[in-house]
């Protein structure tokens, strides 16, 4: 499973492919537009807010800067493994079998991961930090060599999401102390939800927020159309935004990426090693899968099916897909001679009119 995710990116122009999220968000503030753009860093990346139809004043402006960053703050006083007081950390470090008191915000995304863990018989899995760490994409830093086979074997005894029992409200057990959480594949994702209940209680009705390239688009944007967003080809040789394989219009949906792209590292015999980590073998997963994007009403839901989809594989993974409702999805493959896409029954229906002319759409 992932940590993180770089594959959306906004184009926020017709006629400007995105270059970066934040450098774009702020020239757009500056044009004139009748909307108000407020962006800064969280979860170890960064956070763009965009309320299209209003240029809130100084005072106004700094009152829902404040309130955006006591929310993002907060959910990472729940969710982050890097902060030692954090609820998950605090559950990591309990050695113990008894119910541990956390947030029902925690229990809330736990009790979906669990879920979603249940239904892919695995493939996605919130307990496999032991298995990120020891290959290098955890918070104990990068490596370059294989795990040995007796170290890969201890880290999977202590993966499995059928150790833990939640209890509502506010209550999860583990079965064994030694089992960890980590909800990176879909913290960002919740963070852009939690964020998007805060601008609907400020009475905001037209806005799109982006954490890390997750997002979710509401209303309309400045010129009263359906906010857009770009997909990107999943290729390490080119600048975050620069090729884009499609463009789809959103309004009440949310959309998250997982690719091998940008997050991998080469070993010493040379193999490519993704960042995404199959819970059931253990290894990094090497199926042919180069992205996949999701479509969901909620981004946690989406951050988190990107996630599984990718583990479980094109076939596995769009059946998924195709039997939940209101989820799309976009699955770009390593192909022979170049990349290789489909998309679920229903995702069409987003693309933006010419989006990937030439390139197969």
């Amino acid at each position: 499973m992932k940590t993180d995710t770089r594959g959306i990116f906004l184009w926020m122009t017709v006629v400007a492919v995105l270059i970066g999220a934040a450098v774009l968000l702020r020239r757009s503030e500056d044009n004139g537009a009748r909307e108000t753009v407020i962006h800064g860093r969280t979860m170890g990346t960064t956070y763009n807010v965009r309320v299209a139809g209003i240029r809130l004043g100084r005072r106004s402006r700094h009152r829902l800067e404040t309130r955006l960053a006591a929310r993002l703050l907060d959910v990472n006083r729940r969710m982050s493994i890097f902060m030692p007081q954090s609820d998950i950390s605090r559950f990591n470090r309990a050695q113990t079998t008894r119910p541990i008191s956390v947030s029902p915000q925690m229990v809330l995304v736990t009790r979906f991961a669990l879920d979603l863990a249940r239904r892919t018989g695995g493939a996605f899995d919130p307990t496999v930090a032991p298995l990120v760490n020891l290959w290098g994409f955890g918070r104990d830093g990068r490596r370059r060599d294989v795990p040995a086979a007796d170290a890969l074997e201890r880290a999977r005894r202590r993966v499995g999401w059928r150790h833990l029992t939640v209890w509502p409200p506010d209550r999860i057990q583990k079965d064994m102390p030694q089992v960890e959480l980590d909800l990176g594949a879909l913290a960002k994702g919740y963070a852009v939800d939690s964020v998007a209940d805060l601008l609907r209680r400020e009475g905001f009705n037209d806005f799109l927020i982006e954490i890390g390239g997750e997002v979710f688009a509401q209303g309309v944007n400045a010129g009263g159309e359906e906010w857009t967003v770009g997909v990107e080809w999943p290729s390490s040789d080119s600048l975050p935004g620069e090729k884009l394989s499609c463009v789809i219009h959103v309004s009440g949906w949310a959309v998250a990426t997982s690719g091998d792209y940008r997050n991998f590292y080469r070993d010493s015999s040379g193999s490519v090693r993704t960042h995404i980590i199959d819970p059931r073998t253990g290894y990094p997963v090497s199926n042919r899968i180069a992205s996949v994007t999701v479509i969901a009403r909620k981004c946690m839901v989406a951050d988190a099916l990107a996630t599984a989809v990718f583990v479980l594989g094109e076939a596995r993974g769009m059946d998924l897909v195709e039997t939940r409702p209101r989820i799309e999805a976009l699955i770009i493959e390593h192909g022979r001679q170049g990349f290789t896409q489909k998309m679920s029954s229903g995702f069409r229906r987003f693309l933006a009119r010419d989006s990937g002319k030439g390139k197969g759409l």
